[in-house]
């Protein structure tokens, strides 16, 4: 906060209290925290009292910008990254090529020397509210979801498709997935800008489909999120 012009003072009383904020800014640092901790506990009443004082851009954009965030210090812990003795270093203002369409960027991995690894357990133990739960019920939780409303509009595909980069999407094939309309809709410079980022991971890491979409299950499990 220093380095983008904030004084030092300034930066000192907000980190020891949030009672001198104004009320719209100690919303969305609340919004914030709860996102950061317990994001299923977030009401449909604070988002619309937030798109309310903000509008949805902006409150699309503070979703965005705490999710990669968060990914980031998750990130950090894991590597137990020290912090550089003078603070953070800024960012560095380089921008890289982007490689060409079906070039392969993933790095060599040698070849597995079985089919089936000797640890590999051949059954999975589930939850016991997992478990208990039957496949009615499942339909019918899930036809629940989709009778809410949304906390946010959903831009039609024909209205966002022409604020998109160029190549982003096919224009002859839709999008219908109403997280990216509202992602590339709200905010078409930082929803593009994460999707590229996923898809040069996916180049880069060319994980095994089966594993990345386990994974992508045991997290959207593990932070409770509705997906």
């Amino acid at each position: 906060m220093v380095r983008t012009g904030m004084p030092r003072q300034a930066v000192n009383r907000l980190e020891s209290t949030l009672d001198s904020l104004p009320e719209k800014e100690l919303a969305a640092i609340i919004f914030a925290r709860k996102l950061t901790l317990s994001a299923d506990s977030i009401t449909d009443e604070e988002v619309a009292e937030l798109v309310a004082a903000f509008g949805e851009q902006p409150v699309v954009a503070m979703v965005l910008q705490m999710a990669y965030a968060n990914f980031q210090v998750r990130l950090l812990l894991t590597l137990n990254a020290d912090i550089e003795p003078d603070g953070h270093l800024p960012s560095l203002a380089v921008r890289f090529i982007a490689p060409a369409a079906g070039e392969s960027i993933a790095a060599a991995r040698p070849e597995a020397t079985s089919a089936k690894s000797p640890t590999a357990q051949s059954s999975v133990t589930l939850e016991r509210d997992w478990a208990s739960i039957s496949f009615d019920q499942l339909l019918r939780g899930m036809e629940q979801q989709r009778q809410r409303p949304g906390r946010v509009s959903v831009p039609a595909w024909e209205d966002v498709l022409p604020r998109w980069p160029p190549g982003m999407y096919p224009a002859d094939k839709p999008v219908r997935i109403k997280w990216s309309l509202v992602v590339m809709g709200h905010q078409p410079q930082l929803g593009p800008a994460w999707l590229k980022c996923l898809r040069t991971f996916g180049r880069e890491a060319k994980q095994d489909r089966v594993l990345e979409e386990t994974l992508f299950w045991v997290i959207t499990r593990t932070i409770h999120c509705f997906y």
